[in-house]
């Protein structure tokens, strides 16, 4: 997602499940008219996925994507 301004963490909906926190993520910043991009559940969300920078995502540390990283590597 491109956005005009970087993500906080209160930009981070909140919820259990991840679909519908994303879902909302993208609505709440196309009001904002940070991006024009819209989120797709499943396979047309590989674009997405693809562009994800994770290293960024981690060393911001808006999610606890570390305790994930602490297991995988």
């Amino acid at each position: 997602m491109e956005l005009s301004q970087p993500l906080t963490s209160a930009d981070i909906p909140s919820g259990r499940k991840g679909a519908a926190r994303l879902k909302r993520l993208f609505a709440a910043q196309r009001s904002k008219q940070a991006t024009r991009k819209a989120y797709h559940k499943g396979e047309r969300s590989r674009a997405l996925i693809d562009c994800l920078d994770l290293d960024r995502i981690i060393t911001q540390n808006l999610l606890p994507l570390f305790q994930l990283e602490q297991i995988f590597l």
